[in-house]
């Protein structure tokens, strides 16, 4: 049997706002940020009973208004898997 290694990256953009609009006058911002999202992950399959893998999420979001805050996040681990069956 092969070993088998997948990768996986995927980024996400999102451009999220909200106006309030007056009929005689410009629109105001309310509400809104904008989000990226990094996400790499690798998979290895030992051999048909075990298997593991690898995974990390880095996420940003920066906000239109000054009275929201401007956040980070990072997630990361390790899955090990063990099949008892055949």
């Amino acid at each position: 049997m092969k070993n088998d290694l997948n990768l996986r990256f995927d980024v996400t953009f999102r451009d999220i706002i909200a106006l309030q609009r007056k009929l005689d006058g410009e629109a105001i911002v309310t509400q809104g940020n904008k989000n990226i999202q990094i996400r790499p992950q690798v998979q290895y399959e030992f051999n048909k009973r075990f298997s593991g893998s690898f995974y990390l999420q880095y996420i940003v979001s920066n906000p239109y208004l000054s009275t929201q805050f401007y956040t980070s996040e990072t997630i990361g681990g390790i899955n090990v898997r063990f099949n008892l069956s055949e």
